[in-house]
């Protein structure tokens, strides 16, 4: 990864970050402090963010340009799995897992990008139960666009159906439903 360019203002982060469905939510002091601790960085296209294998503790934001994410299977097949532009956030899982980077990120043009460190992260919510109540109401509001779910949409689709499940829904075969419990019939 190269290294940080020159820092924009805080207050350009923060509005960014607002824009981000992730974060939209969180409280203004808690997005203060979420923007002192992103990094800016500048890629050039075709740079490489990091490599599918690497070890990872941060998370990446596209502020501008666009990334191509990709994966590699174990005969060499490169498919690509999404390309992001702004408001796009890559690099999650790195953040709550010590498993190597599933995919890899590379640059298609020039690009802007915010990056946050797991630690990091885990302090602001740690510090800011509001932070914490802000990023899940992020997510329960976020609706994505067309690409694969990203590990905290995945884990709130879980949630939503473990719940249906829990309280005994049933669809009409009589199995248990996997729809998220406000779209079940009564």
């Amino acid at each position: 990864m190269n290294a940080p360019a020159q820092p924009t203002t805080i207050r350009r982060k923060r509005d960014f970050l607002r824009s981000v469905p992730l974060f939209e939510r969180l409280p203004d002091q808690a997005l203060d402090r979420l923007a002192l601790l992103c990094e800016y960085h500048t890629f050039s296209d075709g740079e490489v963010v990091f490599q599918q294998g690497d070890s990872g503790d941060r998370m990446y934001l596209v502020v501008a340009g666009r990334v191509l994410l990709f994966h590699s299977d174990r005969a060499g097949n490169v498919r690509q799995l999404a390309a992001l532009g702004p408001g796009g956030y890559f690099g999650e899982l790195a953040l709550l897992s010590d498993n190597p980077r599933s995919a890899g990120a590379e640059c298609a043009g020039e690009t802007e990008l915010l990056s946050l460190s797991g630690r990091d992260l885990k302090r602001l919510l740690a510090e800011s139960p509001q932070a914490m109540r802000g990023i899940v109401g992020g997510i329960k509001g976020y609706d994505p666009p067309e690409r694969p779910l990203t590990f905290w949409e995945k884990l709130r689709s879980r949630s939503l159906r473990g719940r249906g499940r829990a309280r005994g829904k049933q669809d009409q075969a009589g199995t248990p439903s996997a729809a998220p419990p406000e779209t079940q019939a009564s």
